[in-house]
């Protein structure tokens, strides 16, 4: 199993910014909103978050539930790539 920290920047998908990156978060800014992976509990969730909303509790779930690390990137992965902020 990785980690969050086994994961290089340059993995990001074009037009998200690489945010944080430690062993209890990884997260990504876009153009409108900020995605993220975080560990909460016994497993990972991914989330998205509107830029004009960071401060606020509001977010959208990308998985259905608690999962590995890996789950919850790629979820993340998915989200970001359909949602390219670049195009």
């Amino acid at each position: 199993m990785s980690s969050p920290t086994d994961h290089s920047d340059e993995d990001s998908p074009p037009g998200w910014t690489p945010e944080e990156n430690d062993d209890d978060v990884r997260s990504w800014l876009g153009a409108d909103e900020r995605v993220v992976c975080a560990r909460e509990d016994d497993g990972w969730t991914a989330y998205a978050v509107p830029r004009s909303e960071l401060g606020a509790s509001h977010r959208t779930p990308l998985t259905d539930e608690s999962t590995d690390f890996d789950g919850a990137l790629s979820a993340a992965r998915d989200y970001m790539e359909r949602n390219d902020d670049a195009a």
